[in-house]
């Protein structure tokens, strides 16, 4: 497994445990204990091993998964939704009136094959669905989680006999170890140890595992069957509540329904643990890819294509080196450290027709070139994408004259262009591909460095144009956009979260054109609304909030009451003081 691909089922499987935690401090609670126990063994299934759509029928190159311990559906819902199978917005109706989604999975819920709930019911469905597979000579394998306690019924192991004998080594069962049932350990009701002995005396070939270490998670389940002609068995050594130390290892969280107060401190020891597990990977820092390394690789991705329109113009910044654009080598031109000549060239090309993309410093693109992006690309309305990188602060260490802080209020004064700031690698690549063939100018804000991985960017779709909703709160709204910003302002959002205090963070990465609609609803309800960015308060985030939070509200046809306090105290030197400030 590679350092990326433990990167992004770490962050998967902090996303499950939070889908856990809010939906067991829902008005049915859940079953925590045994669903936080299971998480790491849920990612790696759904995204590393199990081939194929969970939510699709059953298929002869299918995996299918079945929760033989039906009491993990809270996990098991948690997971569905990480993995796009279910819209997170249903998770929060687990447990409701008319919801399908109950406290035991059945048939309707999409990634689901068969209903669970009875426990030992699991192992014998594995066996059909084997039976069947291997007389119309299927590559589909069947997985099935056990729970330890589950054990303790007599079915698991007529099952697990018939498997053995019917030599079903398409079947793969996992059992979650956590060594806890209702009424407290397995050992001190019926005892199931030795339980590797156990099934290798019933012909299984046995892995032992720790269950909450992904790599070893993924090595023991990359070659399947372990022994052809036998059927595996993953004795999953967990925890069981992994991840809340105050309910670890205790039979009371079997079954909980969380009060506000524990539901507040859940999500802040995850959101704490988050943010140590993100500072360190092998004594480094675990980080994603900066925005301008992914508006980099998106790019050389996008020239090779049959639109050969796309031309990438460099101004000597280093960032292209090495990099092979095969049959579009020809359409990268670097031309050396001459920003004007950069812009004209590029509107050259713009106005024959050619889709150029102008990568330069943030502050040279904005400044030194800034007469030729306004009479030659602004006012000809031609179709040049600028990459301003080292935006902001992220050139820091380079001194002032490299600090990009007024870059965003000069572009979004030019006529036609669409300004967009990502937040992340990702929205970066997205941000390329999704403006590739707009009509009119275009810059991208980028920063220069890579930033710890944020879950909450992933809350909802990077849409060019709209406003990114990232945590939820009416006590307070924060506007951010860029990677730092952004990521300080969801930390602040966790903090104050554990204090009691519901914090709105929206992402505002689109500056032109502005979704008014979005954040005037986003601001209305909040007691008061800050802006957090890397620019001079003048022209950025900050004046672009103040000049439209105080149009009509959509929904109330009112002005908002913390825009005309702003344009009140903006008549006076400082910052003003009261509910709306820019930080």
């Amino acid at each position: 497994m590679t350092t990326t691909d433990l990167a992004e089922r770490s962050t998967h499987a902090h996303r499950i445990r939070e889908h856990i935690v809010d939906m067991c401090g829902g008005p049915m609670g859940g079953h925590l204990g045994g669903s936080m126990s299971l998480v790491e063994i849920l990612t790696t299934l759904y995204f590393g091993v199990l081939r194929g759509d969970p939510a699709a029928p059953p298929a002869p190159d299918r995996d299918l998964l079945l929760l033989s311990k039906g009491h993990g559906a809270v996990g098991l819902y948690a997971a569905l939704a990480e993995r796009g199978v279910l819209e997170v917005a249903e998770l929060a109706g687990y447990g409701t009136a008319g919801s399908r989604l109950m406290a035991h999975p059945i048939r309707e819920v999409p990634g689901v094959p068969m209903p669970a709930g009875s426990l030992g019911h699991g192992l014998a469905l594995a066996n059909g669905y084997a039976l069947a597979g291997r007389r119309e000579d299927w590559p589909r394998r069947i997985f099935v989680i056990l729970g330890d306690g589950e054990l303790q019924e007599g079915s698991v192991w007529e099952a697990a006999m018939a498997t053995a004998t019917l030599r079903l080594d398409r079947v793969v069962a996992i059992v979650d170890r956590n060594g806890l049932q209702i009424t407290g350990r397995t050992e001190d009701t019926i005892s199931v140890e030795p339980l590797a002995d156990r099934w290798r005396s019933f012909g299984w070939c046995v892995r032992d595992v720790d269950g909450h270490d992904l790599p070893a998670l993924e090595s023991a389940l990359s070659e399947l069957p372990a022994e052809p002609g036998r059927p595996t068995v993953l004795i999953a050594r967990t925890v069981k509540g992994r991840g809340l130390p105050f309910i670890e290892n205790r039979r009371e969280s079997h079954y909980a329904k969380l009060s506000a107060r524990q539901y507040q401190r859940a999500r802040a020891v995850l959101a704490s643990q988050w943010e140590r597990s993100l500072a360190r990977s092998g004594g480094r820092i675990v980080t994603a890819l900066a925005t301008r390394e992914a508006y980099r690789d998106a790019l050389v991705e996008q020239l090779p294509t049959d639109d050969d329109r796309f031309y990438c113009l460099d101004s000597d910044t280093g960032l292209f080196t090495g990099v092979d654009f095969g049959a579009a080598a020809d359409r990268y031109v670097n031309l050396g450290i001459a920003e004007h000549n950069l812009i004209g060239t590029a509107a050259g090309l713009a106005a024959s027709g050619m889709l150029p993309y102008v990568t330069t410093m943030a502050t040279f693109a904005t400044t030194r070139a800034l007469e030729a992006i306004k009479v030659d690309v602004a006012y000809a309305g031609l179709p040049v994408r600028i990459a301003g990188t080292h935006a902001g602060l992220s050139a820091g260490h380079l001194g002032p004259t490299h600090h990009c802080l007024e870059d965003l209020g000069i572009v979004r004064m030019l006529p036609g262009f669409t300004v967009v700031v990502p937040a992340s690698g990702e929205q970066a690549d997205q941000a390329v591909r999704q403006t590739a063939t707009l009509p009119g100018p275009v810059y991208l804000r980028l920063g220069k460095a890579g930033t710890p991985a944020l879950p909450e960017l992933d809350a909802e779709p990077f849409t060019v144009g709209t406003i990114q909703k990232l945590t939820a709160g009416e006590d307070l709204t924060i506007f951010a956009c860029g990677p730092h910003p952004v990521r300080a302002a969801v930390s602040a959002a966790r903090l104050l979260a554990s204090k009691g205090i519901g914090v709105a963070v929206h992402n505002l990465h689109t500056l032109r054109p502005l979704d008014v609609n979005a954040l005037v609803t986003a601001a209305a309800p909040a007691k008061a609304v800050i802006t957090v960015e890397e620019h001079w308060r003048l022209g950025g985030l900050g004046s672009l909030v103040a000049e439209n939070a105080g149009r009509a509200s959509p929904e109330t046809g009112r002005t908002d009451r913390h825009a005309r306090h702003l344009r009140r105290s903006r008549r006076r030197p400082g910052r003003p003081p009261g509910p709306l400030w820019h930080q």
